[in-house]
C-alpha cells in the first residue's frame, strides 16, 4: 500500500475536505488550506470549516506515510454524494463519513447488510 500512499497524498491540495476528530462533535470537517512536501516530509494544514480561527496541522515524515505508520486524515466526500441513503455509493467509505451519514437518517432504523439494522435516535 506504499505507493498508493503517495498518490493518496497528492489529492490533498488546497480546497480538498478532510475529517479531524472532535470530543464535541465527533468529526468535523475542514478545508486544506496549505500543503508543504519535501523529499523527507509533509505539513498540511487545514482550516476548520465552521470555525475559521480553528487549524488542524498534519504534520508527518514522508517515510512514515509510505510505510502506513501515519494515517492521513480521513477524506470527505463531495457534496453531491454526501446526501446518500446507500453508504456504498460514497467515494470515501471512512468512519467519519458514514456516522455524518447516519446522523442525517432521521430515527428510523439503517439497513447496513444482510439481515442488520441499526437504529439511530
Amino acid at each position: 500500500m506504499s505507493g498508493n500512499n503517495v498518490e493518496l497524498l497528492e489529492i490533498y491540495s488546497e480546497g480538498i475536505k478532510a475529517w479531524f476528530p472532535d470530543e464535541e462533535l465527533g468529526w468535523v470537517s475542514a478545508s486544506v488550506k496549505s500543503k508543504e512536501q519535501t523529499n523527507d516530509s509533509v505539513k498540511i494544514v487545514f482550516q476548520d470549516d465552521s470555525n475559521s480561527e480553528k487549524e488542524y496541522v498534519f504534520d508527518a515524515p514522508l517515510a512514515d506515510i509510505v510505510s502506513n505508520k501515519v494515517e492521513l486524515p480521513p477524506l470527505r466526500n463531495p457534496p453531491n454524494m454526501e446526501d446518500t441513503d446507500d453508504l456504498t455509493s460514497l467515494s470515501y467509505l471512512n468512519e467519519p463519513s458514514e456516522v455524518q451519514q447516519i446522523k442525517k437518517i432521521p430515527q428510523q432504523h439503517v439497513f447496513v447488510g444482510g439481515s442488520s439494522y441499526i437504529t439511530h435516535n
